[in-house]
Protein backbone atom coordinates (compact mmCIF):
# COMPACT_ATOMS: atom_id res chain seq x y z
CA UNK A 1 0.00 0.00 0.00
CA UNK A 2 1.25 3.44 -0.97
CA UNK A 3 0.82 6.52 1.29
CA UNK A 4 0.72 10.27 -0.26
CA UNK A 5 3.84 12.33 0.51
CA UNK A 6 3.17 14.72 2.92
CA UNK A 7 2.88 17.61 0.59
CA UNK A 8 0.22 16.59 -1.26
CA UNK A 9 -2.33 15.80 1.89
CA UNK A 10 -3.53 19.52 1.57
CA UNK A 11 -4.58 18.76 -1.63
CA UNK A 12 -6.10 15.59 -0.78
CA UNK A 13 -8.04 16.91 2.14
CA UNK A 14 -9.07 20.01 -0.25
CA UNK A 15 -10.54 17.38 -2.51
CA UNK A 16 -12.19 15.26 -0.18
CA UNK A 17 -13.95 18.34 1.79
CA UNK A 18 -15.27 19.49 -1.85
CA UNK A 19 -16.85 15.91 -2.40
CA UNK A 20 -18.26 16.10 1.28
CA UNK A 21 -19.80 19.66 1.07
CA UNK A 22 -21.21 18.64 -2.61
CA UNK A 23 -22.95 15.36 -0.74
CA UNK A 24 -24.18 17.43 1.82
CA UNK A 25 -25.50 19.64 -0.51
CA UNK A 26 -27.39 17.21 -2.66
CA UNK A 27 -28.67 15.50 0.62
CA UNK A 28 -30.08 18.97 1.78
CA UNK A 29 -31.44 19.73 -1.61
CA UNK A 30 -33.25 16.44 -2.01
CA UNK A 31 -34.55 16.62 1.73
CA UNK A 32 -35.77 19.96 1.11
CA UNK A 33 -37.31 19.23 -2.01
CA UNK A 34 -38.73 15.89 -0.43
CA UNK A 35 -40.57 18.12 2.39
CA UNK A 36 -42.12 20.81 -0.44
CA UNK A 37 -43.71 18.08 -2.60
CA UNK A 38 -45.08 16.54 1.01
CA UNK A 39 -46.01 20.27 2.20
CA UNK A 40 -47.76 20.27 -1.18
CA UNK A 41 -48.94 17.20 -0.79
CA UNK A 42 -50.42 17.77 2.51
CA UNK A 43 -51.87 21.09 1.23
CA UNK A 44 -53.38 19.24 -1.73
CA UNK A 45 -55.28 16.73 0.48
CA UNK A 46 -56.74 19.40 2.90
CA UNK A 47 -58.42 21.25 -0.07
CA UNK A 48 -59.35 18.04 -1.32
CA UNK A 49 -61.34 17.13 2.45
CA UNK A 50 -62.40 20.75 2.52
CA UNK A 51 -63.77 20.64 -1.14
CA UNK A 52 -65.50 17.26 -0.55
CA UNK A 53 -67.02 17.92 2.66
CA UNK A 54 -68.47 20.98 1.55
CA UNK A 55 -70.25 19.11 -1.42
CA UNK A 56 -71.61 16.58 0.42
CA UNK A 57 -72.56 18.94 3.58
CA UNK A 58 -75.14 20.76 0.71
CA UNK A 59 -76.22 17.70 -0.20
CA UNK A 60 -76.70 16.21 2.47
CA UNK A 61 -78.80 19.22 3.38
CA UNK A 62 -81.44 18.02 0.87
CA UNK A 63 -81.36 14.80 1.02
CA UNK A 64 -84.70 14.32 3.38
CA UNK A 65 -86.68 16.98 2.07
CA UNK A 66 -88.13 15.20 -1.21
CA UNK A 67 -89.57 12.45 -0.09
CA UNK A 68 -91.24 14.75 2.94
CA UNK A 69 -92.68 17.27 0.14
CA UNK A 70 -94.07 13.77 -1.58
CA UNK A 71 -96.34 13.17 1.06
CA UNK A 72 -97.78 16.55 1.18
CA UNK A 73 -101.62 16.10 0.87
CA UNK A 74 -101.74 18.12 -1.87
CA UNK A 75 -98.75 16.40 -4.26
CA UNK A 76 -100.64 13.37 -3.40
CA UNK A 77 -104.45 14.24 -4.55
CA UNK A 78 -102.46 15.60 -7.51
CA UNK A 79 -101.19 12.99 -8.76
CA UNK A 80 -104.65 10.92 -8.07
CA UNK A 81 -106.20 13.56 -10.32
CA UNK A 82 -103.68 15.39 -12.78
CA UNK A 83 -106.35 16.83 -14.71
CA UNK A 84 -107.66 18.77 -11.55
CA UNK A 85 -107.13 22.33 -12.82
CA UNK A 86 -107.67 23.63 -8.87
CA UNK A 87 -105.12 21.20 -8.00
CA UNK A 88 -102.40 22.00 -10.17
CA UNK A 89 -102.69 25.73 -9.01
CA UNK A 90 -102.91 25.11 -5.08
CA UNK A 91 -99.72 22.72 -6.14
CA UNK A 92 -98.19 25.19 -8.10
CA UNK A 93 -98.08 27.88 -5.74
CA UNK A 94 -97.45 25.09 -2.75
CA UNK A 95 -94.16 24.00 -5.06
CA UNK A 96 -93.13 27.54 -5.55
CA UNK A 97 -93.64 28.89 -2.04
CA UNK A 98 -91.18 25.09 -1.03
CA UNK A 99 -88.74 26.45 -3.33
CA UNK A 100 -88.64 30.06 -1.94
CA UNK A 101 -88.00 29.04 1.59
CA UNK A 102 -85.55 25.99 1.46
CA UNK A 103 -83.37 27.93 -1.50
CA UNK A 104 -83.90 25.63 -4.42
CA UNK A 105 -83.19 25.87 -7.90
CA UNK A 106 -86.48 23.47 -8.94
CA UNK A 107 -89.57 21.69 -7.30
CA UNK A 108 -91.75 20.13 -9.91
CA UNK A 109 -94.25 16.98 -9.42
CA UNK A 110 -94.30 14.55 -12.87
CA UNK A 111 -96.80 12.00 -13.12
CA UNK A 112 -96.49 7.81 -13.51
CA UNK A 113 -95.80 8.41 -17.17
CA UNK A 114 -92.54 11.46 -16.54
CA UNK A 115 -94.72 14.49 -17.85
CA UNK A 116 -94.62 17.42 -15.08
CA UNK A 117 -97.81 18.74 -13.68
CA UNK A 118 -96.72 20.83 -11.42
CA UNK A 119 -93.71 22.85 -10.76
CA UNK A 120 -92.26 25.74 -8.97
CA UNK A 121 -90.98 27.79 -11.83
CA UNK A 122 -94.70 27.36 -13.58
CA UNK A 123 -94.87 30.83 -14.31
CA UNK A 124 -91.29 31.49 -15.73
CA UNK A 125 -90.58 31.51 -19.29
CA UNK A 126 -88.32 28.28 -18.80
CA UNK A 127 -91.17 26.31 -17.04
CA UNK A 128 -91.17 22.67 -16.55
CA UNK A 129 -94.74 22.53 -17.10
CA UNK A 130 -95.83 19.78 -20.11
CA UNK A 131 -92.01 18.43 -19.98
CA UNK A 132 -91.10 15.05 -19.97
CA UNK A 133 -88.22 14.04 -17.76
CA UNK A 134 -88.89 10.07 -17.58
CA UNK A 135 -85.71 9.33 -19.61
CA UNK A 136 -83.86 10.62 -16.43
CA UNK A 137 -82.37 7.99 -14.06
CA UNK A 138 -84.16 10.37 -10.95
CA UNK A 139 -87.46 9.58 -12.26
CA UNK A 140 -86.92 5.89 -13.10
CA UNK A 141 -85.39 5.23 -9.30
CA UNK A 142 -87.99 6.67 -7.77
CA UNK A 143 -90.34 4.83 -9.50
CA UNK A 144 -88.96 1.68 -8.44
CA UNK A 145 -89.62 2.88 -4.97
CA UNK A 146 -85.98 4.56 -4.39
CA UNK A 147 -84.54 7.78 -3.52
CA UNK A 148 -83.40 8.76 -7.04
CA UNK A 149 -79.72 10.71 -7.33
CA UNK A 150 -78.62 12.61 -10.36
CA UNK A 151 -76.38 14.99 -11.43
CA UNK A 152 -76.93 16.59 -14.89
CA UNK A 153 -77.24 20.18 -16.85
CA UNK A 154 -80.94 20.96 -17.71
CA UNK A 155 -82.28 20.28 -20.84
CA UNK A 156 -85.00 23.20 -20.28
CA UNK A 157 -83.20 25.47 -17.87
CA UNK A 158 -79.61 25.11 -19.35
CA UNK A 159 -78.46 24.87 -15.78
CA UNK A 160 -76.55 22.10 -13.90
CA UNK A 161 -77.67 20.82 -11.13
CA UNK A 162 -77.97 18.01 -8.48
CA UNK A 163 -81.54 16.13 -8.31
CA UNK A 164 -83.49 14.23 -5.99
CA UNK A 165 -86.39 12.26 -6.88
CA UNK A 166 -88.64 10.93 -4.14
CA UNK A 167 -91.84 8.33 -5.23
CA UNK A 168 -95.28 10.01 -4.58
CA UNK A 169 -98.09 7.52 -3.52
CA UNK A 170 -101.76 7.48 -4.07
CA UNK A 171 -104.40 5.14 -3.05
CA UNK A 172 -100.87 2.95 -1.98
CA UNK A 173 -99.28 2.68 -4.92
CA UNK A 174 -96.46 4.85 -6.55
CA UNK A 175 -97.98 7.37 -9.37
CA UNK A 176 -95.62 10.03 -9.21
CA UNK A 177 -91.85 11.74 -8.59
CA UNK A 178 -91.72 14.47 -6.91
CA UNK A 179 -88.32 15.76 -7.98
CA UNK A 180 -85.41 18.57 -6.12
CA UNK A 181 -83.25 20.11 -7.73
CA UNK A 182 -80.21 22.05 -6.15
CA UNK A 183 -77.87 24.56 -7.96
CA UNK A 184 -74.27 23.72 -7.51
CA UNK A 185 -72.60 27.03 -8.73
CA UNK A 186 -72.25 28.80 -5.29
CA UNK A 187 -69.66 26.04 -4.65
CA UNK A 188 -68.27 25.68 -7.27
CA UNK A 189 -67.32 29.52 -7.21
CA UNK A 190 -65.69 29.19 -3.89
CA UNK A 191 -63.28 26.54 -5.41
CA UNK A 192 -61.87 28.94 -7.82
CA UNK A 193 -59.42 31.48 -7.26
CA UNK A 194 -57.07 28.79 -5.17
CA UNK A 195 -53.85 27.39 -5.42
CA UNK A 196 -54.91 23.94 -6.45
CA UNK A 197 -57.39 22.76 -9.15
CA UNK A 198 -60.54 21.67 -8.32
CA UNK A 199 -63.10 19.39 -10.31
CA UNK A 200 -65.66 16.50 -9.84
CA UNK A 201 -66.53 14.00 -13.18
CA UNK A 202 -69.25 12.07 -13.64
CA UNK A 203 -68.61 8.17 -13.61
CA UNK A 204 -67.35 8.49 -17.50
CA UNK A 205 -64.67 10.95 -16.48
CA UNK A 206 -66.67 13.94 -17.99
CA UNK A 207 -65.86 16.99 -15.51
CA UNK A 208 -69.38 18.66 -14.46
CA UNK A 209 -67.96 21.01 -11.90
CA UNK A 210 -64.32 22.56 -11.22
CA UNK A 211 -62.29 25.50 -9.98
CA UNK A 212 -61.57 26.33 -14.04
CA UNK A 213 -64.71 27.00 -16.12
CA UNK A 214 -62.43 25.99 -18.85
CA UNK A 215 -62.69 21.96 -17.66
CA UNK A 216 -66.10 22.07 -17.65
CA UNK A 217 -67.70 19.68 -20.05
CA UNK A 218 -64.27 17.79 -20.73
CA UNK A 219 -63.43 14.16 -20.55
CA UNK A 220 -60.77 13.07 -18.77
CA UNK A 221 -59.91 10.36 -21.03
CA UNK A 222 -61.26 9.30 -24.44
CA UNK A 223 -65.22 8.31 -24.12
CA UNK A 224 -66.22 4.40 -24.58
CA UNK A 225 -68.87 4.01 -26.36
CA UNK A 226 -71.25 2.43 -23.75
CA UNK A 227 -70.32 5.95 -21.79
CA UNK A 228 -71.43 8.07 -24.71
CA UNK A 229 -74.81 6.15 -24.87
CA UNK A 230 -75.11 6.45 -21.35
CA UNK A 231 -74.88 10.50 -21.41
CA UNK A 232 -76.78 9.93 -24.84
CA UNK A 233 -79.99 8.14 -22.92
CA UNK A 234 -80.04 10.27 -19.57
CA UNK A 235 -79.47 13.59 -21.50
CA UNK A 236 -76.95 14.50 -18.69
CA UNK A 237 -75.32 17.37 -20.49
CA UNK A 238 -78.63 17.54 -22.98
CA UNK A 239 -76.92 18.84 -26.72
CA UNK A 240 -73.47 20.19 -25.15
CA UNK A 241 -70.76 18.80 -26.72
CA UNK A 242 -68.65 16.86 -24.86
CA UNK A 243 -64.78 17.26 -25.43
CA UNK A 244 -61.09 15.90 -24.25
CA UNK A 245 -59.28 17.67 -21.86
CA UNK A 246 -55.73 18.87 -22.98
CA UNK A 247 -53.57 20.60 -20.95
Amino acid sequence: MKVAPARQWPWMAAALAAVVSCAAGSAAWHFTLAQALNDTARRGENVLQLAASTLSGQLDRFERLPALIAGQPIVQNLVADPENNALVAEANAYLAQIQSQLDASDVYLMSIDGLTIAASNHASATSFIGGNFAFRPYFFEAMRGGTGRFYALGTTSRKRGYYFGAPVTAKGQISGVLAFKIDLDAIEKTWRGGDYAVLVTDPDGVIFLSSREEWLFQALHPLSAEGRTRIATTRRYADTEIGLLVD
